[in-house]
């Protein structure tokens, strides 16, 4: 600021110098030149100076208010504009960064966009940089539903805030020809509320494949944007081929041997007898790429089978793929309307012969998702299932989850990439249904949730082992020692009861003398929770085991209370290790109060655990300390600095 006003005074003073008399001038250099000379007065020479300024001023005024009348000049009359708009056979209209509009108020602005709501001939409206705002949202909104012929409307670089950004989209939702609408670049960053809204106006828009928002910054609407942008595009350039498939048969005057059909005319297919086929385990039509199935080359001519080439689905035709069923990249089933493609998925509930479908970016939505569930839930025959690219949310995972617990034969889920975000209840939820299937071996996710991702990683792993063991013991080669090893991987009753009563462990947990060690053992992870808390608990009654490791096991606050019980109990164990698991807060108080009891433990870890706890439940742990007096080493993550100094 300071050298600001320097330069300011300094440009007055040399404006002043130019102005100044030369008699003045020379007299100011004979008094420099005279010391003892007296000096004129301060306040007169800047008086002068801020006069000579502003002469400047008013002389740059003048030049700037010339410049704007012969600008304006030259600009089109506004009026004219729109008037010729609204009452002629004018198709584009482009009053971005138009001068005359940007000086309206915000009245004016909104009568001007009603009148033009009345020209039914407009196709394009450039609308850029004209200063609207929510005042003017119900005008712009009111453009657009009363044109039904509007294919293309632009609104960028204004001030649209979510409120008219919201009234936009209500409006642009369902409209019949709007293909591109462009509403980023807004004075305010749009809010995920008005981003969502703008991109379900364009997913419920059947022309809009172009929806330009500028930055956008959240991942989940952005990601959602762009796939919903190739979905739509895929579906018009479909369109497309329809038509120039029509225009081709039209233009042969209904002579059939002299029409040659067009390389892009595709029949219509009818999904209700596909569907019908599926239940009825009959061969169908699509989705296969068995040797008596149609391709699509026969679907669209025979002739035209060169022009085509050899696409994904008569490169399959000579493999014998009776068994799947993949409609991923099948130009047919985007075109389908989301009743027959459920038709087709409800289809599968009473096959018996499919054991794989692909719907790999196949417009998966939750409905879809719930119809699989049902699917799941009575399917006795599909191995293998891929959902993956589709836009499933919570309601989706947790009908698919639903249908997991009912189903005895699924191997093989793959859910991952979707392009809306789930909820942590979902995919615990997910997490709990893999845990009561005892079959699916792959699970392709990405889980936000710590917990759920350990339990499902835990659980397909048990059902790997256990279909290991049933396949050893199936075989004749593995006689008594495969059905032990099938036999072995569930009985934890004995292990528990040999526990208490003093005895070794066996079953696998074969361990150094006086130590009991559950760290990465394949039988402790295939546990179920109650198994596992029977054998904790029997350590209440042991009076031989000294050490016992469970890291990384999946320990939880149930599990670590019913160590706190043991705790406060058992007199001979020294050492505890619970170390990279998942205990929150209950469990630290459970095993505070085992502390307080205890009077043989020296030695107890918690650290890493993948859950944070809460800082009464930090203090509850240091307070134990001071009432036990054998403990000697603990080590634990605290955040609270009073606990960590009373510890």
């Amino acid at each position: 600021e300071m050298l600001a006003r320097g330069k300011r005074r300094q440009r007055a003073l040399d404006l002043a110098a130019r102005f100044q008399d030369p008699a003045d001038a020379s007299a100011k250099s004979d008094r420099r030149a005279s010391p003892h000379s007296p000096r004129p007065s301060i306040h007169k020479a800047r008086r002068e100076s801020l006069e000579a300024l502003a002469k400047v001023l008013a002389e740059k005024r003048d030049i700037v208010s010339d410049y704007d009348t012969r600008h304006d000049a030259k600009e089109e009359d506004l009026r004219v504009i729109v008037s010729r708009a609204a009452s002629s056979e004018q198709t584009l209209l482009s009053l971005s960064d138009n001068m005359q509009f940007q000086k309206l108020t915000q009245e004016q602005k909104s009568e001007l966009l009603i009148e033009l709501a009345g020209a039914s001939a407009l196709r394009d409206v450039r609308l850029d940089g004209l200063g609207l705002n929510a005042i003017n949202a119900e005008a712009l909104a009111q453009l657009v539903c009363s044109n039904s012929s509007l294919t293309s409307l632009s609104v960028e670089r204004n001030a649209l805030a979510e409120s008219a950004l919201l009234r936009l989209a209500s409006s642009v939702s369902g409209h019949p020809s709007l293909t591109s609408l462009s509403a980023g670049h807004q004075r305010t960053t749009l809010s995920r509320a008005a981003t969502s809204a703008l991109i379900d106006a364009m997913e419920s828009a059947p022309e809009l494949t172009q929806l330009r928002l500028g930055t956008v910054l959240d991942k989940t609407m952005l990601k959602r944007l762009e796939g919903l942008t190739l979905t739509k595009r895929e579906a018009a350039r479909l369109r497309r081929r329809q038509q120039i498939g029509d225009s081709a048969r039209d233009s042969s005057g209904g002579d059939q041997s002299a029409a040659r059909p067009s390389r892009f005319a595709v029949k219509a297919f009818d999904w209700a007898v596909e569907a019908g086929r599926i239940a009825a385990d009959e061969q169908f039509e699509l989705g296969s790429g068995s040797a008596e199935a149609p391709t699509v080359s026969s679907i669209v001519s025979r002739e035209n089978a060169s022009a085509i080439g050899s696409t994904s689905r008569s490169a399959r035709s000579s493999e014998d793929r009776s068994g799947v069923y993949v409609v991923t990249a099948d130009p047919l089933w985007p075109r389908a309307t989301e009743a027959e493609r459920l038709l087709v998925v409800e289809a599968f509930a009473t096959n018996t012969t499919v054991h794989t479908v692909e719907m790999v970016n196949a417009l998966v939505n939750d409905r879809l998702a719930a119809a699989w569930g049902e699917v799941l839930g009575v399917n006795s025959s599909l191995t293998a299932l891929n959902l993956e690219s589709n836009s499933i949310t919570g309601v989706g995972m947790e009908a698919l989850a639903a249908g997991i617990r009912r189903n005895g034969v699924l191997r093989e889920l793959k859910l991952a990439n979707q392009h809306l975000t789930f909820s942590q209840r979902s995919e615990e939820e997910l997490a709990r249904a893999v845990e009561e299937n005892t079959t699916l071996t792959k699970l392709t996710i990405s889980l936000r949730s710590v917990q759920a991702r350990e339990l499902i990683q835990k659980h397909l792993q048990r059902n790997i082992d256990l279909i290991r063991a049933k396949r050893v013991a199936s075989l004749g080669a593995g006689g008594a020692g495969a059905t032990k090893l099938y036999r072995d991987a569930c009985d934890f009753e004995l292990l528990a009861r040999s526990i208490a009563a003093d005895e070794p462990p066996t079953h696998g947990f074969e361990q150094p003398k006086s130590t009991f060690m559950a760290t990465g053992h394949p039988l402790w992870l295939r546990a179920t929770e109650a198994e596992q808390l029977a054998v904790v608990a029997a350590f209440e009654s042991n009076t031989t085991t000294l050490a016992v490791e469970m890291v990384n096991v999946c320990v939880n606050d149930c599990i670590a209370c019913a160590w706190g019980r043991v705790l406060g109990c058992n007199s001979t164990l020294t050492s505890l290790n619970l170390e990279s698991n998942s205990i929150s807060s209950a469990g630290i108080e459970a095993l505070a109060n085992g502390l307080q009891k205890n009077g043989g433990l020296r030695q107890l870890k918690l650290a890493n655990q993948h859950l944070a706890f809460s800082q009464r439940s930090e203090e509850a742990l240091a307070e134990a300390l001071q009432s036990n007096s054998t403990l000697t080493k603990l080590t634990i993550d605290l955040r609270s600095i009073r606990a960590r100094d009373l510890t």
